[in-house]
C-alpha cells in the first residue's frame, strides 16, 4: 500500500477520494445492564446497612460500592472502545481496548441494512444496525447500541444510493 496515495484519518487509512461521512460510538444507555447493576447493588447494601448496622454490613456496603463503581467504569470503557465509521466508500466497525479488531465492508457490497431494537432500546432510543454484505469473507458489519438507529440506517442507505448513482 502506497502511503503517499493514502491518508490516515482517526486511526485507519483512507483510500484516495475517500472521506469520513460520520462516526458513532455506542450510546451509554446501551450498557444499561452494567449501569443498573452498578446502581442497585450499593443501594441494597445501603438499605441493609441501616436495617442491621454491623461491621460485616459496613464491609458488605464497601464491597457493593466498589462493585457499582466497577460496573459503571466498565460501561464507560466499553462505550469508548467501540467506534463505527461511515465513509463515502465503506462502513467500518472497530473495537480497541485490550485487543483490537475491525471489520470493513465496501458500500458496493452492502445488500441490506436493518435496525433492531428491544424494549429498552425503544424507550432509551438506541439499537443495533445490521449491515449485510455479499462478496466479503464475513456476513456483514454490525453497529451495536447506536443512538437513534433509524437515522443511522437512513444515512447509510442514502450514502449507498449516492455511491451507486455515481457509477
Amino acid at each position: 500500500m502506497n502511503f503517499l496515495k493514502n491518508k490516515r484519518a482517526q486511526g485507519f487509512i483512507l483510500d484516495r477520494g475517500e472521506n469520513i461521512v460520520k462516526t458513532w460510538k455506542p450510546a451509554l444507555a446501551s450498557f444499561y445492564l452494567f449501569l443498573v447493576s452498578g446502581a442497585v447493588a450499593p443501594l441494597f447494601a445501603w438499605m441493609g446497612l441501616f436495617a442491621c448496622p454491623s461491621r460485616e454490613m459496613v464491609l458488605f456496603f464497601t464491597v457493593a460500592v466498589a462493585y457499582g463503581l466497577g460496573c459503571w467504569s466498565i460501561a464507560c470503557v466499553l462505550q469508548n472502545a467501540y467506534r463505527y465509521v461511515l465513509t463515502n466508500k465503506r462502513v467500518r466497525a472497530e473495537f480497541r481496548f485490550l485487543r483490537t479488531w475491525s471489520r470493513d465492508a465496501p458500500l458496493r457490497a452492502v445488500t441490506d441494512v436493518s435496525t433492531h431494537q428491544d424494549a429498552a432500546g425503544r424507550s432509551l432510543n438506541f439499537g443495533t444496525v445490521a449491515i449485510s454484505t455479499a462478496g466479503t469473507s464475513f456476513p456483514g458489519v454490525i453497529f451495536k447500541g447506536v443512538a437513534d438507529p433509524h437515522e443511522v440506517e437512513s444515512l447509510i442507505i442514502k450514502n449507498i444510493s449516492r455511491m451507486r448513482s455515481r457509477r
